[in-house]
């Protein structure tokens, strides 16, 4: 646990004078880290999610200050990310008689393609940001709303600030509701969950990793290894 935390638990009256010391001084210092974590943010990002109740607010209030040409731009390639996402769901429902229809291999090609040209949504395992690897509970590091385990990332400057520099699909996701970028984490859920058969020609368990020229060598996020999704 946090020392701070466990200083904050054990309430200001109950500390020796050393504890009270040791209390101020971190205190200061978190004081210190959120300004300076605050100061990375631009100024009208900082007003946009002091002023937003929901994150909806948030994300309308951020797209209003986008020029129209790039909002339409994110949007078209959003049209693309929706594309690769109807298809993982229901690319199994199709028939090889249909004129549109995409094969498995087909559409492991095209999804590795949009990876490697724009990269994914930021949401699974392994960040760049070590404040977001360190942050706990993990799950809530895209929490929209205020719970008892974390606020709003959007009303987290250091959170927000970590998630903007990830990458551009992070970044707008964040800032705009907008994907132009395919979510890391469901793609990762959507290949484990694939039928045995497909599963055993373009996975190798060896390597934990998809067939070259298939997924783009998509390895499993460290630490998931038999995990539970």
């Amino acid at each position: 646990m946090d020392r701070l935390i466990q200083l904050q638990a054990k309430g200001k009256k109950n500390l020796t004078p050393e504890e009270r010391r040791e209390y101020q001084r971190l205190s200061a210092r978190k004081t210190r880290n959120k300004t300076k974590t605050k100061a990375l943010l631009d100024p009208r990002i900082s007003r946009f999610a002091e002023g937003a109740v929901t994150q909806e607010e948030f994300w309308q209030l951020c797209r209003a200050d986008v020029n129209q040409a790039q909002l339409s731009a994110w949007l078209e390639l959003q049209e693309e990310v929706h594309d690769q996402l109807y298809w993982m769901a229901h690319w199994l429902e199709q028939s090889p008689d249909d004129p549109d229809f995409v094969s498995l291999e087909g559409g492991l090609e095209l999804l590795d393609d949009h990876v490697k040209r724009y990269g994914y949504i930021k949401d699974a395992f392994d960040y760049y940001s070590s404040v977001l690897n360190e942050f706990h509970p993990q799950w809530a590091i895209w929490a929209s709303e205020s719970s008892r385990d974390a606020a709003p990332y959007w009303k987290d400057p250091e959170r927000l600030a970590a998630l903007i520099r990830e990458n551009e699909p992070t970044k707008v996701w964040a800032l705009y509701g907008i994907r132009i970028g395919l979510p890391e984490y469901y793609v990762y859920v959507w290949k484990r969950e694939l039928p045995r058969d497909y599963i055993g020609r373009f996975f190798d368990p060896r390597t934990k990793s998809w067939a070259a020229g298939n997924s783009g060598n998509y390895d499993a996020p460290k630490g998931t290894e038999g995990a539970k999704v």
